[in-house]
C-alpha cells in the first residue's frame, strides 16, 4: 500500500460495540462541542465550518472513546491491514479529535495541511 491507496475498512468494531461508540460520541458532542466557522490561509482562505470537541474535552467528558484510541490491539489490527506501522500523534492535544456536522454547509473537517 502506498501513500495514495487507501482500504476501507467496514467491520472494524463489533456492531454494537460501534453502536455505544456513536452513541458516546453524540454525548460528548452535546456536552462539549464548540462551533468553528474560520478561514484558513495555509490551505488558499478554504473555509472550515464544523462542530468540533478537542482531545481534552473527549477525555474529560468519556471514557470509552479514549480507551479504544490508546488500544494496542487497535493499532495492530490496523497495522496488519495496511501492513505498515502506525504511529501515534507527537502533539497530545492532537491525538484526538472529533467533528460534527450539523448545519448545511459544514465542511469535513480538518486537513493535515491545516497545521
Amino acid at each position: 500500500m502506498t501513500r495514495s491507496e487507501y482500504i476501507r475498512v467496514s467491520v472494524l468494531l463489533p456492531p454494537a460495540l460501534k453502536e455505544l461508540v456513536r452513541t458516546k460520541a453524540r454525548e460528548i458532542a452535546t456536552a462539549a462541542g464548540r462551533r468553528i466557522n474560520i478561514t484558513v490561509t495555509e490551505t488558499s482562505n478554504s473555509q472550515r465550518k464544523l462542530g468540533s470537541i478537542n482531545a481534552y474535552d473527549i477525555r474529560k467528558h468519556g471514557d470509552l472513546i479514549p480507551e479504544l484510541n490508546g488500544s494496542l490491539q487497535l493499532c495492530r489490527s490496523l497495522e496488519d491491514t495496511t501492513g505498515h506501522y502506525v504511529s501515534d500523534c507527537d502533539w497530545e492535544n492532537e491525538r484526538m479529535t472529533m467533528m460534527r456536522q450539523t448545519k448545511s454547509g459544514d465542511t469535513h473537517g480538518w486537513h493535515w495541511g491545516d497545521y
